[in-house]
């Protein structure tokens, strides 16, 4: 359980850098989503995901993509352990 917590963690601060080196958010909050609360198109969900795939060497299946644009920060890391 502890990993988990930890690699949850470490994906929501992923996301977190990501925000703030591409869209130049200063503060992120992890219970707003990418899409409405931080302008997030699709592009840059795309390029997120390669990106958390790549750093966590896992797969996000297909089916789970469309939570990218109805989630909130903190919900995305924490389904990929559902």
């Amino acid at each position: 359980v502890k990993i988990m917590d930890n690699t949850k963690e470490l994906i929501v601060n992923r996301i977190s850098e990501y925000l703030k080196r591409d869209y130049f958010i200063e503060e992120v909050d992890k219970h707003k989503m990418l899409t409405d609360d931080y302008g997030v198109d699709s592009l840059g969900i795309l390029k997120l995901i390669v990106e958390i795939e790549e750093e966590f060497a896992f797969m996000i299946p297909d089916e789970e993509l469309i939570k990218f644009n109805t989630s909130t920060i903190e919900e995305l890391a924490i389904s990929k352990y559902e």
